[in-house]
């Protein structure tokens, strides 16, 4: 299995100039959620800046005159790819297609005029096109959702077992990395921490090695147990920040550019008025999608920063980590970041000291750091914190 990013310049560039192709069918108009899509799956197949060029300059004019047809498209990535990985590309491109069509709708429906219409050029079965579906669901769920590696493994190889109904391999899916905007590599290094191959080869192959290193050398080093079950989810976060990262680094570079030809053709071509009001809405735009990516990097930051957090808090051991005067501040500002919580478990309710919901990115940030100076996941201190607490019980129980 070979990942898009390693294939050919103009095979990308037809895979995007379908996706453009479906976003402007959709409604004649490229939205602001659309194009940062877009734009994140360019950073994720890793475009130079030649293709990232022509597909700007095809996102900017395309028209129904204009627009290339699926079939002349399909054509050129049938040529550029080798016989065995065209399957897995169909079935990667219609994994796309569902999420940037429905990035603006948040709402992953089955209903999806521009696939049922053209699902015969795609060659691919409905089985298949389920497990596109179920890979969007999956994918969206690991990161809305507070779930532990257990879980996501869980997922994975419930995805496995539709991959391999579907008669495809699970790496056909994620060729291109997940829609929830990580690299073939960040999706290859997080299922190898879970012990799970993807049938990939090459520079991903050490990637996936190098996950699970950091995943036993992070657990032996710092023996924190309960921050262990979410470091496959950790490691993913972080992959999708950087990807955010840099894909709002491209759209600086685009705006750049295009404020560039704006003031060219202002200065120069005075007379072009219908050419100035394009490329002045073509700036709103890009700008709009730079927001939309922006925010999508701070929620993805705001997520991670909460994994290095306990979501139920024990508060005899924080209390007995912060006796001393000077640290009392640190138990005030952790505390008033938790709440009760209730739970069903097996029919029954539980309560619990729980994270709150509403929790700035910053303050996250600070408390992880709390956490990790006063030595709350330190085995020692536990025991010791656990010893105090016991002693306290006693002392009370004896003398009243």
């Amino acid at each position: 299995m070979k990942t898009i990013s390693e294939m050919p310049s103009e095979l990308k560039i037809a895979y995007l100039k379908i996706i453009t192709n479906m976003t402007y069918i959709d409604d004649e108009e490229i939205d602001e959620k659309e194009l940062a899509e877009i734009f994140s799956l360019m950073t994720r197949l890793e475009l130079d800046k030649d293709a990232r060029f022509n597909i700007r300059l095809y996102l900017t004019e395309i028209n129904k005159e204009n627009i290339l047809s699926v079939e002349s498209l399909l054509e050129i990535i049938k040529d550029k790819s080798e016989a065995s990985h065209y399957k897995a590309l169909m079935i990667s491109l219609v994994k796309d297609l569902i999420n940037v069509c429905f990035s603006s709708k948040n709402n992953i429906d089955i209903d999806f005029p521009f696939l049922e219409k053209n699902k015969a050029f795609f060659n691919v079965s409905e089985q298949e096109i389920n497990l596109a579906y179920e890979t969007v669901k999956n994918d969206y769920k690991l990161f809305n959702e507070d779930i532990d590696d257990n879980a996501i493994k869980k997922n994975a190889k419930e995805l496995a077992a539709k991959a391999t109904a579907a008669g495809a391999p699970l790496a056909a899916v994620y060729i291109s990395g997940s829609v929830a905007g990580m690299s073939a590599a960040g999706i290859t290094s997080g299922l190898a921490t879970l012990g799970m191959g993807m049938g990939m080869t090459g520079g991903l192959a050490v990637i996936g090695i190098i996950g699970v290193l950091s995943y036993k050398g992070v657990k032996h080093l710092t023996g924190a147990n309960e921050l262990d079950k979410y470091k496959t989810r950790d490691l993913m976060l972080h992959e999708v920040i950087k990807q955010t990262q840099k894909t709002i680094s491209l759209i600086i570079d685009d705006v750049n550019y295009i404020v560039k030809k704006l003031n060219d053709t202002i200065l120069n071509h005075g007379e072009q008025t219908e050419k100035i009001v394009k490329l002045t809405h073509m700036v709103a735009q890009f700008q709009g999608a730079m927001k939309s990516v922006d925010t999508k990097s701070n929620v993805y930051q705001n997520t991670a920063n909460r994994l290095q957090n306990p979501r139920s808090l024990d508060v005899e051991r924080l209390k007995s980590l912060t006796l001393e005067p000077t640290k009392k501040p640190l138990y005030d500002f952790i505390i008033r970041n938790y709440e009760e919580k209730h739970i069903q478990i097996e029919g029954k309710e539980k309560s619990f000291i729980g994270l709150k919901e509403d929790i700035t990115t910053d303050n996250l940030e600070k408390m992880a750091e709390v956490f990790k100076a006063l030595g709350y996941f330190d085995v020692n201190k536990i025991l010791k914190s656990k010893a105090s607490s016991s002693l306290n019980s006693l002392k009370k129980g004896v003398f009243g």
